[in-house]
């Protein structure tokens, strides 16, 4: 059984984001489970207090936003604070739970409700740096790995955060597109500090393997933005952010 929430922290309007999945613990991967296969036994879920931590009450429920091997965890009084999540099925190699023989799988803290942003916060470019990589091609048919060299050019782009996205930067995936066009597909932040995300674009201007090369943004004068979304909900956009840049 693994935890799935939207983050380490988040606010309460995300309690409906709280979920358990599943899975298979085989020698390499995590494989799914049905949940119709053998239903297991349910998680416990604590909330930490002054005297210790105190049993919450929740309904296991399908969603259809769901994959089949998870069920959401609907708290009956879904308040701030700190919880933990156990499961008697697990193995005893990991962590006890706070009481009993259960195993915890994970812990959250929520926060008090908050305002869904508007916008991310301004963008601005943040220079570039060159650099020459070797890269992996895969293997020959004789089973040698085959690499080539790349010179490749890191355009930074930073966003200092609006405050009201505050307290959802734990839930916080990103992406960045030219007009409509998509050149950064979501992803979690690569690095998030004082109220700032920092971006990095890599472009490859040379490789020693291949004359064509399929960069997502050409060089010259480009519009950018950097879109935010929280829990697979709306996107929000950051200020418009204008550059030049080339390989040469």
């Amino acid at each position: 059984m693994r935890l799935l929430v939207p983050g380490d922290t988040f606010p309460v309007n995300l309690a409906d984001r709280i979920a358990v999945a599943r899975m298979d613990r085989g020698p390499y991967l995590w494989s799914p489970v049905s949940w119709s296969e053998e239903p297991p036994a349910p998680p416990v879920i604590y909330r930490r207090a002054e005297a210790g931590w105190h049993e919450v009450d929740y309904r296991i429920e399908e969603k259809e936003r769901l994959v089949s091997s998870a069920r959401q965890l609907a708290l009956g009084d879904p308040v701030p604070g700190h919880y933990l999540v156990t499961w008697p099925g697990e193995t005893c190699k990991e962590t006890p739970g706070p009481i009993g023989s259960d195993i915890r799988i994970g812990e959250f803290t929520m926060t008090d409700r908050a305002p869904r942003p508007e916008e991310l916060g301004r963008a601005k470019f943040a220079g570039a740096r060159s650099d020459t990589e070797t890269v992996s091609r895969g293997t020959d048919a004789a089973c040698r790995k085959i690499e080539a060299t790349e010179e490749v050019l890191y355009l930074r782009i930073d966003v200092e955060l609006f405050e009201a996205m505050s307290p959802w930067l734990d839930t916080l995936s990103t992406a960045v597109v030219e007009g409509e066009r998509v050149i950064r597909g979501y992803a979690p932040p690569e690095d998030v500090r004082d109220g700032t995300v920092r971006i990095s674009l890599r472009h490859v201007c040379a490789a020693s393997d291949r004359d064509r090369i399929d960069n997502r943004l050409e060089e010259g004068r480009r519009t950018l933005r950097v879109l935010g979304r929280i829990a697979d909900g709306k996107s929000v956009r950051s200020t418009p952010v204008t550059f030049g840049f080339s390989c040469r």
